[in-house]
């Protein structure tokens, strides 16, 4: 099973993205929302380097499908993470980026392992999942609001959902 196009996975990912940010702190926390947007930059075929391929190699191929294998499981997502950290550390030591991490304003976390101990390793591997099978049947299955289908509030849980502008209960 891999994606329909090579857009396909990262746009599935954007719309989760998007829904994520809507419940982040209610719903979600931001290491992992920052994990799936992480992944996402690095999926993305309009800014991938073509020179990074050999001549007889492919996006999805060779590309798209390694980094999902490597992902797609707890060992290899930390692994991931703790690369794009070191990267990230580096370029930027007072603020990591996409991590949130640093001592200015708008970071959420004062260190690494606060984001560690923040991020839901079981909600990222599962949004990996659903995103990885709904883009090898189309490049655009999933709706607007796909986050709070495949994770809903607890049953009678009383939110604001910004689709609807206005106040819904879970129906769990």
């Amino acid at each position: 099973m891999k994606p329909v196009s090579e857009e396909a996975f990262y746009i599935h990912l954007n719309i989760y993205l998007d829904c994520m940010s809507e419940f982040i702190h209610n719903r979600c926390f931001g290491a992992t929302w920052s994990a799936i947007a992480l992944i996402q930059a690095d999926v993305d075929y309009d800014s991938f380097e073509e020179e990074n391929l050999e001549d007889d190699e492919n996006f999805i191929d060779d590309y798209l499908v390694s980094m999902y294998q490597w992902v797609s499981n707890k060992n290899g997502l930390i692994e991931y993470l703790n690369e794009q950290y070191e990267y990230w550390e580096e370029s930027d030591p007072e603020e990591i980026g996409s991590f949130w991490i640093g001592t200015t304003e708008k970071c959420h976390y004062k260190s690494y392992e606060e984001f560690k101990n923040d991020l839901d390793s079981d909600m990222v591997l599962k949004i990996l999942q659903n995103a990885w099978e709904a883009s090898s049947r189309s490049e655009t299955e999933f709706l607007e609001r796909q986050f709070i289908n495949d994770f809903p509030f607890p049953k009678g849980t009383k939110y604001f959902c910004p689709y609807e502008n206005m106040e819904v209960v879970s129906q769990g």
